[in-house]
């Protein structure tokens, strides 16, 4: 008879954990009448992965969007409202927009947080 403490872990979690599942919606931006930004939000105990696209109506269904930007920020424990962040994947037209969502998550929620961003 297995009891809870003699289970396995399941990718290093432990049965008291919990997975949420990712939260995914779809606004309209208000100032462009067709366009739309898409994200896909997943928190987990330890940090937060974050995807947003944008997307008009004339390209919604035939052009695939590219991959855009990728960064990695942390809360900083010496000077909390200066969160560290690095690209780890760069495109110019993204890049801003990316870094400074990343840094805001991470000052807001004190979790490292991972932005992909092609907005």
């Amino acid at each position: 008879m297995a009891t809870e403490a003699s289970k396995p872990l399941t990718n290093g979690t432990g049965p008291e954990s919990k997975m949420l599942e990712p939260i995914q919606f779809s606004m309209p931006l208000p100032n462009a009448p067709g366009s739309r930004i898409h994200t896909h939000l997943t928190i987990l105990a330890t940090s937060i992965l974050l995807f947003c696209t944008s997307t008009t109506a004339e390209f919604s269904s035939s052009a695939i969007p590219p991959l855009g930007s990728f960064v990695y920020a942390m809360p900083d424990r010496y000077n909390p409202s200066a969160p560290l962040s690095t690209p780890l994947y760069t495109l110019p037209s993204s890049l801003d927009f990316a870094d400074r969502l990343a840094k805001t998550l991470a000052r807001r929620t004190n979790l490292p947080v991972q932005v992909g961003s092609s907005v």
